[in-house]
């Protein structure tokens, strides 16, 4: 369980709620999307397979563009979970506690690699979190791009690319599927 509230598992995926405000802070339940899954949107009309059933089924492209909703189990969900750590606890220490959990464990599984994660990467994503959320109520980030387009069941890693809201160059997140969890692999945000 991470602290104040952020929870990221196989199964409950991110649910946050947050005390101090007075509507309900965003909880994320997943409905039909299963855990370690992607959330995707139709595209195109392509059909290069069929399901179980016969019917064809159509490539899909993850989605872009402003993100406001963000299913458990997806990567979008890690994404919302860091940039929870980042902007909702005023602690730094339990912030970085909270955004080193959602990491790769190569980026966090001795002393010299959390004190680099947060000397660099966290540091730098603390500072310039707030202009990458779009909005806060509801909360929303902008992705410019996804690497693959049209992730598969055998993706295990995606990249995603950040907008900023101000004349930042759109950054790029890499996140790996680790033990059943999509995890922070690299941040350069």
């Amino acid at each position: 369980v991470l602290p104040f509230g952020v929870q990221l598992g196989l199964a409950g995926g991110l649910q946050r709620n947050n005390p101090t405000r007075s509507k309900a802070s965003c909880t994320v339940r997943a409905a039909s999307v299963p855990p370690g899954s992607l959330a995707v949107v139709k595209v195109g009309g392509h059909v290069d397979s069929k399901s179980q059933s016969g019917s064809p089924i159509e490539p899909v492209a993850a989605a872009v563009g402003n993100i406001m909703t963000f299913p458990a189990g997806t990567p979008d969900a890690t994404l919302r979970a860091a940039f929870a750590c980042a902007l909702d606890l005023a602690d730094d220490n339990e912030a970085f506690r909270c955004y080193a959990a959602l990491n790769v464990l190569r980026n966090r599984n001795s002393s010299i690699s959390l004190e680099q994660l947060r000397a660099y990467n966290w540091r730098h994503f603390r500072f310039y979190a707030h202009g990458y959320a779009v909005a806060t109520e509801p909360f929303t980030l902008n992705i410019t791009q996804r690497d693959p387009k049209f992730p598969s069941a055998n993706t295990r890693t995606i990249k995603v690319f950040l907008r900023s809201t101000g004349d930042r160059p759109p950054a790029p997140m890499t996140l790996d599927l680790e033990d059943g969890q999509w995890r922070i692999a690299y941040n350069s945000l």
